[in-house]
């Protein structure tokens, strides 16, 4: 009987999957190409939120006074910088580098988008800043 147990054993360590990292993003400058200066003083804050955005959507205009990251679950969004009008679209998978004290917004076309975004802050700063 203890053949069956150790056999058993053996076959449940080889039907384990093996662990798989991929890098999603790695970066020292926002989707626009402007280096990050320096995370902000005070208490590291780590923030992670979802967004659920309806289709045919602009958000508000807005500033990140602190550096995050988006990873687009589902849907499409269109990333647009105020003051030269460029943009960038993102898809689900992709994953952005936001701007930092850098007025942009995004909007979504036919189909609602959905994100995680992590946000490296610290005690008391707002994460957006409406503009």
């Amino acid at each position: 009987m203890s053949a069956l147990f150790m056999g058993s054993n053996v076959i449940a360590a080889e039907a384990q999957p093996e662990l798989k990292v991929e890098p999603l993003l790695r970066s020292f400058t926002a989707w626009d190409g402007r280096s990050y200066a320096k995370y902000p003083g005070g208490k590291p804050e780590l923030s992670v939120l979802r967004y659920v955005i309806p289709p045919n959507t602009s958000l508000p205009w807005h500033s990140n006074p602190v550096p995050n990251v988006a990873y687009i679950l589902s849907g499409e969004i269109t990333v647009e910088k105020q003051t030269t009008g460029e943009t960038m679209h993102l898809k689900q998978g992709d994953a952005l580098p936001e701007m930092v004290h850098s007025v942009h917004r995004g909007y979504t076309g036919n189909s609602p988008a959905e994100l995680i975004v992590f946000y490296a802050g610290g005690e008391g700063i707002p994460l957006v800043e409406q503009q």
